[in-house]
């Protein structure tokens, strides 16, 4: 698979900028294009991974996704906001969950540790940015009552996230899962390194401009990669399957608690205009983890939704030229859980026929700089 800032083939005589020259360590993100939106298609606005990186590192460039090397800090963030799963790190292996799962229901508390942690007991993570809001929850929905996060010095370590406040984030999963009458608690534990992580830092990105840092030594394989390229392109990530498993868990514990909770808050599903909607189906063509379904049947015409395998990556909203998509926040958990599709849109055949006369639209809306001329 391509790696994020990997070398790119230019002409001899022409300069390479310095982050496509620079070889990433293997702590640093790797990118699965056939699970990335914006590698699936053109039109996809999706830059969820740029907002996330707290040190500018993941860029837009010519509207692919490009890593600047020497700025990354390999803290993981954008891979937690990345909603199909397509930024792989190698931190944290599912051999450690696994072990720390069964270690947490023994002792009540299951621990994440960061990088620059001073001890390093639990699950060892580059940054705790990088754990995903589905670990917390099926931490939660296996009945184990308390989280705790080992970390560095924040105020001071490279890798700390501009938007991320862990006591804020704690607060925030508590209230979460508190709405089921589940005891849960996060809790913050600092042990700081003493060293200077500033500086070292600093040393690191003058190690990576002359080539001589460790991510030149042998890696041993990662078994999740061979895993990846196995898989179908068309898949629910793992993230929202951990998700979705949490959730019911969660809210078969109490029922009448599943309405206008925060829980469902978090779960975004698509909405079609009826009046808009011609009917083309190249929603449902391009959508990653196939949520839309299309179904013609007797002259009818109806696109449906498994709204529990939306991630809302916005791929259907944006290739959308009819601008018919939309998306919502749900209400009610039970309802963003269902697994079975369910009507969104029903067309009769007549839009079908305005379907095929709008091609000029549905090419326009493609692409970009590229006049189409209508015959």
């Amino acid at each position: 698979m391509p790696v994020i800032g990997q070398i790119m083939k230019a002409a001899a005589d022409a300069p390479k900028p310095l982050s496509e020259t620079l070889k990433p360590s293997p702590d640093m993100p790797v990118l699965v294009a056939k699970r990335c939106v914006r590698c699936r298609h053109k039109s996809s606005n999706c830059i969820a991974c740029v907002e996330a990186c707290p040190a500018d590192a993941m860029r837009l460039v010519e509207g692919r996704i490009r890593l600047n090397v020497p700025s990354c800090t390999a803290c993981g963030a954008c891979a937690a906001a990345c909603p199909t799963d397509a930024l792989h790190m190698r931190r944290p292996l599912e051999a450690d969950l696994a072990a720390q799962y069964e270690e947490a229901k023994k002792t009540g508390e299951f621990v994440f540790s960061c990088g620059y942690a001073a001890k390093k007991p639990g699950v060892r993570v580059n940054c705790t940015a990088r754990v995903e809001l589905s670990h917390f929850l099926k931490i939660a929905a296996e009945g184990i009552p308390k989280v705790r996060l080992v970390c560095g010095d924040c105020t001071k370590c490279p890798r700390a996230s501009k938007d991320v406040n862990l006591k804020e984030t704690a607060h925030t999963l508590e209230l979460a899962v508190g709405e089921f009458d589940v005891p849960f608690t996060v809790s913050v534990e600092r042990a700081p390194k003493e060293v200077d992580m500033s500086r070292r830092r600093w040393f690191g990105g003058i190690m990576r401009r002359t080539g001589s840092d460790t991510s030149s030594k042998p890696v041993p394989p990662d078994p999740a990669m061979l895993r990846i390229a196995d898989e179908p392109d068309r898949r629910v990530p793992d993230s929202r399957r951990r998700f979705i498993d949490a959730a019911k868990v969660l809210a078969a514990k109490k029922p009448e608690k599943t309405d206008e909770s925060f829980l469902g808050s978090l779960m975004i599903v698509p909405q079609i205009d009826n009046q808009k909607c011609t009917a083309c189906g190249i929603c449902e063509t391009v959508c990653p983890t196939e949520a839309l379904r299309v179904k013609k049947e007797d002259g009818r015409f109806t696109i449906s939704a498994v709204k529990a395998h939306c991630t809302g990556c916005g791929l259907c909203r944006d290739i959308c030229f009819m601008k018919a998509i939309s998306f919502a926040q749900m209400a009610r958990v039970a309802d963003a859980l269902k697994e079975e599709p369910e009507a969104l849109c029903v067309q009769g055949a007549e839009k079908n026929d305005q379907a095929y006369s709008t091609w000029e639209d549905r090419i326009s809306g493609m692409f970009s700089d590229v006049p189409i001329y209508r015959s």
